[in-house]
């Protein structure tokens, strides 16, 4: 049933539409219906949204414009199809920061921040909620600081800081208590949250307990299910199965309220809840309710294709039949298992890539609508000068984006900066141009940007490869050539070349194409050389630092083009200015006594 304000403003636009009344007032009808549908039919919602923003487009309104994107972006976002979410939102951060209009970019950048933290992108999404957070403070938009502290805290919980997870929420909660507002259980559930992960369960307990209060206080009935599953949680943690299920059979009955209302629980809702309430009987001892509740949620799982709380359901059941002795039914279960296992591994490979060739086409998109709107307007000065900020963009994306993956596998982007300079340092001795040194420099550290498209429990594997996942490894160099070759300019050409074929080998055995001797491009056999010297030389969890003379000889016998036209010294010159201090110092020491 549709509340009363909804009737009303559908009787409004009815009113504008019938009366052909097309104008800012219509858009402004249209974008508060659209809001209005957001949590009751989000296909109505895009609808209007979309309807606004064409008769904002015809009526050349920016600002307008703005908020009907910004709105779709919204819908699509909780709909999940986070590449239509991103594409809207992105188009709307353009527009809005050439109108300059702090309130409305607010609001773009605070969803646009919750959009890259969807999808693991955490660096662009700590950066647009910290600037969601300086103008909520500049505009004195209280609520919306609120908002983006939680968010931020939210984000740090994700990178595993603690610490400044609950200083934001802390933070954020100060605010809502002085504007009494509604979202303040929202914050109290998150503190929780955060304190279960630290295993502060008396402090975990406390803030839902208060979270509860405060949510049945506020008549705001939508996050009693969240708080009473957080609960749960902290009494499964401390083995107390009779009050974890207390909890979780409480946040049931409130769903079937919600389900009354018309708020329907989620699959993964409910999926969640059953499997916690299976692990809550296991604690009392009672195997078959837990046998029978998970064998039902597998059905389930099964009827909406939640592959993932699939494979969590087969492998929990795999143990119940294992320890009760039902080996057949347990190889079923395992087999089942291994099989979903690696239909979700192809798919998040597969995710990754799409969602990195997605931001970086949303990029690319701007760019070139960007340099259009100027051209138009003869402004031939003004196409050069915002091409290349433009180009810079792009580039600081992908920069950002090496570095985090890099991090994955050495806990700093250090080592990708430090082959970029070396490789210009060789490029320099080499004899080649300024301008291309510089290039150089920049490209470099993109070598190894398709590594995006690979798994953790790949890149970060410390043991040998299988030959599958060799092979998906060396698919790094075609996917990000591939990511790169979109772009136009000389510095993406030239990280595109060196991202393909930096893993050649002088004698052909390298990969992608195999390629031999002077076939491979300079650039990446330089690059090549620069990547494997500050490897060697660098200390990683599993190994110390290579010997600095051993480092140096192997670097400069990779490749006999680069290594001949400098002499010993000038070689040893270019390697040792990147050697680490220790090695610097062994180095040193080396020398002397060799005199």
């Amino acid at each position: 049933m549709l509340g009363s304000d909804v009737c009303s403003l559908e009787a409004a636009v009815t009113q504008l539409r019938h009366e052909q009344n097309f104008t800012v007032a219509f858009v402004e009808a249209l974008n508060e219906l659209s809001e209005a549908y957001f949590g009751i039919d989000a296909a109505h919602s895009l609808q209007l949204s979309q309807e606004a923003y064409e008769i904002a487009l015809a009526l050349q309104d920016a600002p307008h414009q703005v908020a009907s994107l910004w709105q779709m972006g919204w819908v699509y976002a909780v709909q999940g199809e986070m590449d239509k979410s991103l594409a809207k939102t992105a188009a709307a951060h353009t527009l809005v920061q050439e109108i300059k209009d702090l309130r409305l970019e607010a609001k773009v950048v605070y969803v646009l921040g919750l959009i890259h933290g969807v999808i693991g992108n955490f660096p662009e999404s700590l950066q647009h909620r910290m600037r969601a957070l300086e103008i909520a403070r500049e505009v004195g938009n209280r609520t919306l600081e609120a908002d983006s502290l939680n968010a931020i805290g939210v984000q740090y919980l994700e990178l595993g800081d603690h610490t400044q997870a609950l200083n934001n929420y802390s933070l954020a909660l100060q605010i809502y208590r002085e504007l009494q507002n509604n979202r303040e259980p929202m914050v109290l559930i998150n503190i929780a949250d955060a304190s279960t992960q630290l295993k502060d369960y008396p402090q975990a307990l406390h803030y839902a307990k208060t979270a509860l209060e405060v949510s049945r206080r506020m008549e705001t009935i939508w996050y009693e299910s969240s708080i009473l599953r957080i609960m749960g949680t902290v009494y499964l943690q401390v083995g107390d199965g009779e009050a974890a299920l207390s909890c979780y059979q409480q946040a049931a009955s409130v769903h079937l309220k919600s389900e009354a209302n018309g708020q329907v629980l989620s699959p993964p809702e409910h999926l969640s809840l059953m499997i916690d309430m299976g692990k809550a009987h296991m604690l009392r001892q009672a195997e078959n309710q837990a046998t029978q509740i998970w064998a039902g949620a597998l059905d389930e799982a099964r009827r909406v294709g939640a592959k993932p709380f699939q494979m969590q359901l087969h492998e929990l059941l795999y143990q119940q039949d294992k320890n009760s002795g039902e080996l057949d039914a347990a190889l079923k279960h395992h087999e089942a298992w291994a099989e979903l296992k690696q239909e979700i591994f192809n798919a998040e490979t597969d995710r990754r890539i799409k969602t990195l060739q997605m931001m970086y086409d949303t990029k690319e998109a701007q760019r070139e609508a960007e340099i259009l709107r100027l051209k138009t307007t003869e402004l031939e000065r003004m196409v050069q000068s915002r091409t290349r900020a433009l180009e810079a963009s792009q580039i600081e994306m992908l920069e950002r984006l090496a570095i985090a993956i890099e991090a994955r596998d050495t806990g700093t982007g250090d080592h990708i900066k430090r082959v970029g300079a070396l490789s210009a340092d060789l490029a320099q001795a080499l004899g080649m141009e300024a301008e291309t040194v510089e290039l150089i420099r920049l490209a470099a550290p993109l070598h190894d940007i398709g590594k995006i498209s690979i798994p953790d429990t790949i890149l970060l594997k410390r043991e040998g490869l299988t030959d599958d996942e060799a092979a998906l490894m060396r698919e790094h160099t075609v996917v990000g050539a591939k990511m790169l070759s979109q772009g136009s300019s000389k510095l993406l050409r030239m990280a595109e070349t060196i991202a393909l074929s930096h893993h050649e080998r002088w004698d052909g055995k390298g990969y992608p194409d195999g390629l031999a001797g002077d076939k491979i491009p300079l650039l990446a056999r330089i690059v090549a050389v620069a990547d494997a010297f500050d490897a060697m030389t660098s200390d990683r969890p599993y190994r110390p630092a290579m010997p600095a003379d051993r480092a140096r000889c192997l670097a400069a016998g990779m490749d006999d083009h680069i290594a001949k036209p400098l002499d010993a010294r000038r070689l040893g010159a270019v390697l040792n200015k990147w050697l680490s201090p220790a090695l610097a110092t062994s180095a040193k020491a080396t020398a002397r006594g060799g005199a």
